[in-house]
Parts: C-alpha cells; structure tokens; sequence
C-alpha cells in the first residue's frame, strides 16, 4: 500500500511513504522548519537533528512504523504508527474498562509542517492511513498523548474522521485521550 501517491487540493503531486534510513538530513530539516507552537503540540520524541538521524539508524530495529509525506522533493509531514506497549495509555484507557493491545491498537502522532496546516494534507493522509489500518487489520488508532485540550483545530480534525474522545488528563497542559475504532 506503500507509496501512496496523491494530489494535494492546491494541485501539487504528494507522496506518503515509509521512512528511509537515508532520509535523516531532510527529516532533520523538517524538525528544523517547525514553529514553536506546532512544538509545543507535537512531542512523541525530541525534535532535533541529532534525534532524526537516530530514528534513520535505528528503523530497522524500531517498534514503530514511521512515514513521511513528500511535496516538492521535501518532507512536510512525519507519522508515527507505535506498537510498543505505552503503559500511561493504556493505564488511563484501562480504567475506562479498554484494553489496549499494542499489536492492533497502535499510537499514532501525526505533524504536517506549518506553512501546510489547513490545506488538507492531514486529512487526505488520515483517510489514507484509516484504509491502510483496515486493510492489516487493526482494531484501532490511538492518539500518542492526546491531543491538547485547548487545541480546538486538533480535537475538531480528529473527530471529522471519526475519533472519539476519552480520559481527560494532564501533564503540563489538559489533555484529551482520543482513539479511533476501525
């Protein structure tokens, strides 16, 4: 199922693809061009160039697919599918009487780089991954973290494609658990 090749809204050709161990300097330019508010809503891992050619060395060893969508020959999007048990989610979702399984209950962290937020990029690569879960069977998506409670464009796009929320809960900032049933 991958590439996915597809045509953005405004016209321009995309390509939604599997993290290459080669593709460390452009990932780190991509973490490079992210603003500070897209920072503050994206955290699965450091955001740094030492950090991305970490991911590119260890991919074949990870417990996570990693993808990266492709416009003009540059990253601007970065998706992480995790299958690694993460156990402050599945404690909060536990308590709600849900029992997560890594295996077909993955976390997923979605980034689209600033200048391409609200253009329906997101959404063209959610539809997609929503096919690709179906197709390998899994159960469902879970949101790494949450998303933020006071990010209204995030919790509005999520339950557009069919996310419901959880828990709320907090770290340094009121956060929502939501999840996904295929």
């Amino acid at each position: 199922m991958f590439p996915y090749h597809f045509t953005g809204h405004d016209g321009t050709e995309c390509l939604l693809r599997p993290l290459d161990d080669d593709d460390g300097d452009a990932l780190a330019d991509f973490f490079d061009s992210l603003g500070d508010s897209t920072r503050q809503l994206f955290g699965p891992h450091p955001l740094t160039a030492a950090h991305s050619k970490l991911v590119c060395e260890t991919i074949d060893t990870d417990s996570a697919d990693r993808f990266v969508l492709i416009r003009a020959q540059s990253i601007i999007g970065y998706f992480i599918l995790e299958y690694a048990p993460a156990p402050h989610e599945g404690h909060r979702y536990q308590a709600l009487g849900i029992k997560l399984d890594p295996t077909v209950d993955p976390l997923l962290a979605p980034c689209i780089s600033d200048p391409f937020q609200s253009l329906g990029y997101a959404s063209l690569v959610m539809d997609y991954f929503i096919q690709y879960g179906r197709a390998i069977k899994l159960r469902s998506f879970v949101l790494m973290g949450g998303t933020q409670a006071g990010n209204a464009l995030a919790r509005h796009f999520y339950q557009k494609h069919g996310f419901e929320a959880f828990t709320i809960f907090q770290t340094d900032v009121e956060n929502i658990d939501m999840r996904l049933l295929l």
